[in-house]
This record gives C-alpha cells, structure tokens and sequence, in this order.
C-alpha cells in the first residue's frame, strides 16, 4: 500500500514535467499547422489586438479603427476581410469605399496626434454616424493574439518562442549536466591533490558572476541557438559539479563501494553504475534549477540585444521586441511574459513538490 502511494506522489510531481514536454510538443505542431510562419509579415495588418472594438456597418461586417488611423474590414466572426485604401482626404476627413459606399473618418476633434483620444473620431459610413450603439467587441479569429509591430502572428510567433526556449533550456542544462557530473565525479572519487586543484578551479570560475560571464562570452561569441546553448552551458555547470562532488565524496566510503574497489573494478564502473545511481534525486533537481537558469538567462539576454538574432523567435526576443509598444499593445509583452511565468512555474512546482 505504501508503495502504491509512493507512486501516486511520484506521478504527481513529475506531471509538471509531462506538462512542459506536452508544450513543446504543441510548439512543434502549431508550426506545422498555422497558417501563418513565424517569420511571415504582413505590414498592413500591424499591432492587431486579440479582441477587437468594431463599429457595425451591417448584420454581417464592421470596421475596426487602428490606433494609426486607418479602418480594417472584419466580419461579424472576427476574421480580417480586407484593408481599406483611403481614396482622398478633406479638411481632416479621411474618406473610403466599401461596396460603392462612402466610409469617412472624421478627424476634426483631433488636437494631439501624438496622443489620441480615439473617443473623439468620428466614423461616418453611407452618410450616418456609427455610434456607440454599433459598436461591438469580437475576437480577432485571424490573428488569435494578435499581431506584432510588423504584422507576424504572436500566436505563432510565442508557441515557436516556447519551443526555442524549452530547447535552449534543455540543450544547455545537457551541456551542464556533462561537464557538471564529469568534473564533480574525478574531484569527489580521486580526493587528495586533484581535489585541491579541481575544486580550487571551481572557486575561481564561481567568484565571477554568472550572469557576467555570459554576456562577456556573448560579445566574443557570434550570435545563433547553438552559441547561446554553449554559452550558458559552459557556465552553469558550477552548481552540478559542487552537488555530485559531495556526494561522490560521501558514498565513496559506503561499504558497497569498497567491496568493489577491492574487487578491481574499473573506476569508470563505479562512478557511473554504482555511485551516480545513488545521486539520481540530486541530479534531476540540479538540472531542473539548470533548466531555469538557462531560460531565465536567455530571456535576460535577448532583452539586452545580445540574443538570438532575428528573425528567430524565443520568448525573450518576443519581449524584446515588445517594449516599444508597451503603451499602446501592452498584449505584445503579457502574452509571452505569461509564456515564460508558466514554463517556469511549473519547474518550480516540480522542485518544491514533497
């Protein structure tokens, strides 16, 4: 009965875990299915909000005012149908045609065109005022989240930010796990003046901080996905080596061990059969911690502008991006800011789950 409950607590913390592998396996089908590529622009249809305010011309279609003052045809469903081209314009009144009908924005209440008070435009179409009454919220079915300052779907463009994030995760917490457990593995078994030096090596490499050394190797190091999983993963090894050195250190003297030492056995086979099984629990919450790290460290570097370059799409690259429309598309930067909050919750719920 015990181990039936052992089980279920078990399973229980490594469904957040099962829940990260299910996102980036959705990451990859949402690229295969969308119909947009994250890389795809349509400058036309820019800063797009994922639900939209628009003014009813009929049963069937309305216009949606965009914060750059041009109207953009939607159906009733929420799918784009088309952007109007302004044909003339007159004492302040933009003027366009839908279906041989006149659509006119009225643009004279406007003071400040810096900072627009959008409750002032008047929208007038087959010469009637479309007011308040005509308006309704619909979701924005063609760009499910909208678009970005250069009109590329941000549901496409942070299900591929999920994926290249998870996978600079993954790849550089590999890379740490290799070096980590290697060097942990020859200090702790060894001891004596490989120690000394191993470990004093260590201390050096951890008195400088790690986030500094990855943007000093990040200005000497060309810029791409395999250069960011190095980087990371040649400096947050630290941790990994520490935790597998003491233990290592620690089961070396259990009599298991011992008997084969005396037995002959090679080295390698016991570090990697008899001792690192041992440490299975340390191991995983380590590179667990790894994985964080890496992703929090990607995001922090793209943020800088010394990322992935463009025009790949990380979660730290969409923020980046995000920051100039702060004010006026604020969903540019929640969305995938709530990306990483969740990735990252859950490895946190993974660490902490008892």
């Amino acid at each position: 009965m015990t181990d039936i409950n052992n089980k279920k607590l078990n399973f229980k913390k490594y469904i957040w875990i099962i829940f990260i592998i299910f996102l980036l396996i959705m990451s990859f089908g949402v690229s295969k299915i969308s119909r947009y590529k994250y890389s795809d622009q349509n400058l036309d249809m820019i800063d797009l909000p994922p639900v939209l305010k628009i003014k009813k011309i009929s049963s069937n279609y309305g216009v949606y005012i965009h914060k750059d003052l041009y109207p953009v045809l939607f159906n009733i469903k929420g799918e784009v149908k088309s952007l109007l081209k302004k044909i003339e314009t007159r004492q302040q009144q933009d003027i366009y045609y839908i279906n041989n009908k006149k659509l006119i924005l009225d643009l004279k209440n406007i003071k400040d065109f810096k900072d627009i008070d959008y409750k002032k435009i008047k929208v007038i179409y087959n010469n009637k005022i479309l007011d308040k009454s005509s308006e309704k919220l619909i979701w924005n079915r063609s760009y499910i989240l909208g678009t970005d300052r250069l009109g590329r779907d941000i549901f496409t463009r942070v299900f591929q930010g999920i994926k290249i994030s998870l996978i600079i995760g993954l790849m550089a917490s590999i890379v740490n796990l290799i070096i980590g457990v290697l060097y942990g593995s020859i200090a702790g078994y060894f001891g004596g003046k490989i120690d000394t030096i191993l470990l004093g090596l260590l201390n050096i490499i951890n008195s400088i901080p790690a986030i500094l050394l990855v943007i000093l190797l990040s200005l000497f190091i060309s810029q791409g996905l395999w250069s960011i999983i190095i980087i990371i993963g040649s400096v947050y090894w630290i941790n990994m080596a520490r935790q597998v050195r003491a233990g290592v250190m620690t089961l070396k003297q259990r009599e298991f061990v011992l008997s084969e030492i005396v037995l002959g056995t090679p080295v390698y086979k016991i570090i990697f059969k008899y001792i690192l099984p041992c440490l299975r629990e340390t191991i995983v919450t380590t590179l667990v911690i790894n994985i964080q790290n890496a992703i929090f460290t990607e995001t922090f570097l793209s943020f800088l502008g010394i990322g992935l370059p463009a025009p790949v799409a990380s979660l730290g690259t969409l923020i980046n991006d995000a920051m100039g429309n702060l004010r006026s598309s604020p969903h540019q930067l929640v969305i995938p800011s709530l990306a990483i909050l969740l990735i990252l919750t859950c490895l946190e719920k993974f660490l902490n789950y008892k």
